[in-house]
């Protein structure tokens, strides 16, 4: 079995969400299955930790100048009700999807195991051709998946 995490931690979402993926990785690691992150370079993240419990991770590229003058236009211009927690992510969902997809075609998990705040049922339907099966960790329950 393999299975894909979409994951970060950052100086805002803190780093219980990778922890959370880590521990759940483990339990299926010692149990056979092939583990993969993806997750992006931002300030706080735990790429490293990943790494150094063995796990591969595509690094997705941290957010530039450019993209976070796209994030607060898309704010105020948008007419889709947003999700309270999309600027953690850096850049607009819609990139984030794109540069996740690129991954995930190439993988095609069985699962795919998305515990992040400013991913939404919008994201997931992107993606949804890549994967199998989807496992949404929400502690917040604050959003459509």
């Amino acid at each position: 079995m393999k299975v894909a995490f979409r994951v970060d931690a950052s100086l805002q979402a803190g780093s219980g969400h990778v922890m959370r993926c880590l521990t759940l990785a483990d339990a299926l690691a010692a149990n056979g299955a092939q583990c993969h992150f993806i997750s992006r370079e931002i300030v706080g993240n735990l790429l490293a930790l990943i790494l150094q419990r063995g796990y591969v991770v595509d690094v997705l590229p941290a957010p530039t100048e450019s993209t976070q003058v796209v994030v607060s236009a898309y704010y105020k211009n948008n007419s889709e009700v947003c999700n309270l927690y999309e600027g953690w992510i850096g850049i607009p969902w819609k990139k984030d999807a794109e540069q996740t997809r690129a991954i995930v075609e190439k993988l095609q998990p069985d699962w795919l195991v998305v515990d992040h705040y400013a991913l939404d049922q919008r994201w997931e339907v992107a993606l949804r051709p890549h994967f199998k099966k989807l496992m949404v960790i929400d502690d917040l329950a604050d959003r459509v998946h």
